[in-house]
């Protein structure tokens, strides 16, 4: 696990400068939307390593790893991923010296919503095993809360590819990335509050 991280946050990191590089003289680069996308990449990017911290906290930093860490630290992992991806993902489809609103946002939000779905997936099954065996330490209503807000809002955006409702294609993929960063840090701080800390009473 601890070899696994620095290789993936490298990966991220030279998957982010070298898409953004061959853009630096088009006019996609200079849309004021890609420089948003390219920005919340690299937050992203910095909120998947800073999220190592989890690995060297409490119990965890001598290998004691329950079943919920392991899950949470992966789904943590999965959404900083998932993040990056979707900021990328205007810069792998679209035409470089075609602008933001003149390009096929239609086509690009089916990829996303069907990338999305093998996540949503994944983390229903995830959260009925959590559930199941009472493996959440505070209520199986969190998990249940979690797994629901996850196919809520690949719901949401399966509507608008599907014209039920009208919003800006652009506003419902910064939606999607925030989406994914406001998981990982949700997730981050459920690993901080269940870290194994001891809190020692200083009169004591």
């Amino acid at each position: 696990m601890k070899c696994l991280f620095p290789m993936l946050v490298l990966v991220l990191t030279s998957t982010a400068a070298g898409a953004a590089e061959p853009m630096l003289q088009t006019q996609l680069f200079a849309d004021p939307a890609a420089r948003f996308l390219l920005t919340l990449a690299e937050v992203s990017v910095a909120l998947t390593a800073f999220s190592g911290i989890a690995v060297v906290v409490g119990r965890r930093s001598v290998g004691r790893w329950t079943q919920s860490d392991v899950v949470r630290f992966t789904t943590m992992l999965v959404n900083g991923v998932m993040a990056v991806l979707f900021c990328l993902m205007p810069f792998l489809f679209f035409d470089p010296t075609v602008s933001f609103l003149e390009s096929d946002w239609e086509t690009l939000l089916v990829i996303v919503g069907v990338t999305g779905l093998f996540e949503v997936q994944w983390r229903v099954r995830i959260a009925w095993v959590a559930i199941k065996n009472h493996l959440d330490e505070d209520s199986n209503l969190l998990s249940l809360a979690y797994v629901s807000s996850d196919v809520l809002i690949y719901a949401t955006l399966f509507a608008l590819v599907f014209e039920l409702f009208d919003v800006l294609h652009f506003k419902m993929l910064s939606w999607i990335i925030l989406y994914h960063l406001a998981c990982a840090i949700y997730i981050f701080l459920r690993m901080v509050r269940h870290a194994g800390f001891e809190v020692v009473d200083n009169e004591g």
